[in-house]
């Protein structure tokens, strides 16, 4: 694919709700992706955290091989 995609990378965000980087962020598509490897799982705190910082985005995890 060519062209601006709207991806971004390492997102640093900051409010009163939280602060955290997120592993990859469409803002054209409301997703966030969020890598897993092994057995890691997203704990409560960091989905909620997620979700009271983007309202409406929905939340992805990648789990590579």
């Amino acid at each position: 694919m060519y062209g601006d995609l709207g991806l971004q990378v390492n997102h640093y965000f900051r409010s009163p709700a939280g602060t955290g980087f997120l592993d990859v962020i469409s803002h054209r598509t409301s997703i966030i992706y969020d890598y897993k490897f092994g057995k890691a799982i997203m704990s409560n705190a960091q989905f909620m955290k997620y979700s009271n910082n983007f309202p409406g985005y929905a939340i992805e995890i990648i789990r590579p091989f």
